[in-house]
């Protein structure tokens, strides 16, 4: 198997046969990453509970894919735990290349809840919590360990996880949508077509530009910068007597931003 590249489904019914599988990854007869099936609901198989779904799940070697089965009747039930406790979905984001990261607000018995999310083209996962922020995301357990491209509305937490980061533009296009319908900045009327016009280079291409066009894009998204610090510059500082942070042009996040942006 393993001179041809096949992974194979390691099925285990109890702990014991999470052991022999560890033996085989120390001896090289398996890869060091492993995919799981825990089984449970029969006779010769720990029983269909929580409890020993998550016994199992943390005896597994690092780095393992599981999924959790039950027999019969537990099937379902056993699907729903292992879809909770995060199992193959959880795994899958964990390694995955690309995956965005949002959050927000719902009712959760007439209280206000936060349902953090990530997601990609093939796997969703959702986490609902009384607080938002970095320690729930890392009790979602997904971010600590994902390295790939996390694309977000760079709220600032998010940047803390050790990952190459980009962001959304469709939160953009509607802060750009704002910035011309109801403060009329030409730019940001412009700037939100030369958004579109690039998604939709971009998907006809194959998913990347070549370099003559991305050059292309770039001059113009500056250009576009430069006038919008014409019509909206940064304050110079607060007027006086007033706290906070000086208020600070859209334009100056998306040329600070611009290398995640395009």
């Amino acid at each position: 198997m393993k001179e041809v590249g096949i992974k194979p489904e390691l099925e285990v019914f109890d702990s014991g046969m999470v052991n022999v599988a560890k033996y085989l990854g120390r001896h090289g007869f398996i890869g060091a990453q492993k995919y799981f099936n825990i089984f449970m609901g029969n006779l010769n198989s720990v029983p269909a509970t929580i409890g020993d779904l998550a016994s199992i799940a943390t005896a597994l070697p690092d780095n393992s894919i599981w999924a959790g089965t039950g027999l019969g009747v537990f099937q379902l039930p056993m699907n729903v735990a292992a879809i909770v406790a995060g199992g193959r979905v959880h795994d899958e984001l964990k390694i995955a290349k690309l995956a965005q990261a949002d959050e927000t607000g719902i009712n959760v018995d007439g209280k206000r809840h936060w349902l953090h999310c990530m997601t990609n083209d093939l796997w969703t996962s959702y986490f609902p919590h009384k607080k938002r922020g970095t320690d729930v995301m890392n009790d979602m357990g997904i971010l600590p360990e994902f390295k790939g491209t996390q694309c977000h509305d760079h709220w600032k937490p998010y940047f803390i996880y050790n990952c190459t980061h980009a962001l959304c533009n469709a939160h953009h296009l509607r802060e750009l949508e704002r910035a011309w319908e109801q403060d009329e900045q030409q730019w940001a009327k412009l700037m939100k077509t030369l958004l579109e016009e690039i998604n939709s280079k971009v998907i006809d291409a194959g998913g990347a530009l070549n370099i003559e066009k991305s050059r292309e894009f770039r001059e113009t998204y500056r250009k576009l910068l430069k006038q919008a610090d014409i019509e909206c510059p940064e304050s110079p500082s607060n007027e006086k007597g007033k706290r906070g942070r000086v208020k600070r042009s859209k334009s100056i996040f998306l040329l600070v931003y611009q290398n995640m942006i395009l």
